[in-house]
C-alpha cells in the first residue's frame, strides 16, 4: 500500500527474496503466496515510482498478514524540449 494515503497499489510485485516465489497484488492490494514454513523469511516489494522495501518475516503462524508500505520516488529527469515545424501540401 502507499505509505501516505493506504491506497492498494495495484500489480505491485512481491517476491520471497532467494527464491522463485513471488506474486503481483491485486485490486485490493492484497497477494498470496504458499510458503513452508521456514525460521525466516524476507518479503521484497516492488512498484513502478515507489521505492522498493523488503519485511523480514519471522513467525510465519502471525495470521500470514502482513502490509508493506512503500514511500512513493519522484523520477529525476532533464528537461525535454518539444519542436515541430508545419508545411503545406498543395
Amino acid at each position: 500500500m502507499d505509505s501516505k494515503t493506504g491506497e492498494p497499489l495495484i500489480g505491485a510485485c512481491v517476491i520471497v527474496k532467494n527464491s522463485a516465489d513471488g506474486a503481483a497484488t491485486d485490486k485490493t492490494g492484497k497477494f498470496s503466496i504458499n510458503i513452508l514454513p521456514e525460521k525466516e523469511i524476507v518479503l521484497h516489494a516492488s512498484y513502478i515510482g515507489y521505492l522498493d522495501d523488503s519485511l523480514k518475516i519471522t513467525n510465519l503462524s502471525e495470521n500470514g498478514k502482513f502490509r508493506i508500505k512503500l514511500k512513493s520516488s519522484f523520477l529525476k529527469m532533464n528537461e525535454i524540449v518539444v519542436t515541430s515545424t508545419r508545411t503545406s501540401n498543395y
